[in-house]
């Protein structure tokens, strides 16, 4: 195995284990911080997304010259999942990730040594590999950290005087649920986040992300 496909294994490694630790909060505390002046899970998603997108591409810069997308191209987008909660926020992610890391597969050992001008200096294309690696294992410690302070808190606390008690969710008895093609989350049809007609079906998508990635690629998706 290349060095390029060591770093990126391990990177999308550590990016899946994130994704299921934010998938799998509680989210009555998705916008808790472990303490004064740290991070919560929503917050530190936000920052997982611009990050991964920060090496991504910078290291296309580098390689083939690519211009960089403006932060108004997608920040909406991810806002609006994160709004939704982790469940809409980990979709998004997950489509995100699959439009821009796996094309890194391309990239060769011997353009590890391009270089280009970043805000943090002139980098390596292997050094952006390496950086990217490491902040997704640094990311997932922390969501784990996070999830484990913020949902021990929350069970320790007293309820609160009067609240009410929040109604169960539920699928309505026989009621058809869709599966997203480019994520695998399932998705009731009457409250999907996106559909889209290809070749005279309807899809249905957990997030506009989902959505706009089945577009650009739908052959892909339903090959899965």
């Amino acid at each position: 195995m290349g060095r390029v496909a060591r770093y990126l294994e391990d990177a999308e490694a550590s990016f899946a284990a994130l994704c299921e630790v934010i998938e799998r909060s509680d989210p009555a505390v998705w916008n808790e911080a472990e303490a004064a002046g740290e991070w919560s899970l929503r917050q530190l998603a936000a920052h997982v997304s611009a990050n991964t997108r920060f090496h991504a591409e910078h290291i296309w810069a580098f390689v083939e010259g690519r211009p960089r997308a403006t932060a108004s191209d997608w920040i909406a987008e991810r806002d609006a999942a994160l709004e939704a909660g982790p469940a809409a926020t980990v979709a998004w992610m997950r489509a995100d990730h699959a439009a821009h890391l796996p094309a890194l597969r391309a990239l060769t050992d011997d353009q590890l040594l391009m270089s280009g001008q970043t805000k943090l200096g002139e980098l390596t294309v292997e050094y952006m590999l390496r950086r990217l690696s490491s902040h997704a294992r640094q990311h997932t410690r922390q969501a784990r950290r996070i999830r484990q302070t913020v949902e021990a808190r929350a069970r320790s606390a007293p309820p609160a005087p009067n609240s009410p008690v929040p109604p169960k969710q539920s699928q309505e008895k026989g009621g058809a649920m869709e599966k997203d093609p480019v994520c695998g989350m399932s998705v009731d049809p009457k409250t999907a986040a996106a559909t889209a007609e290809y070749q005279g079906k309807t899809y249905y998508f957990c997030a506009p992300g989902c959505k706009k990635a089945f577009e650009r690629e739908p052959e892909k998706y339903l090959k899965q």
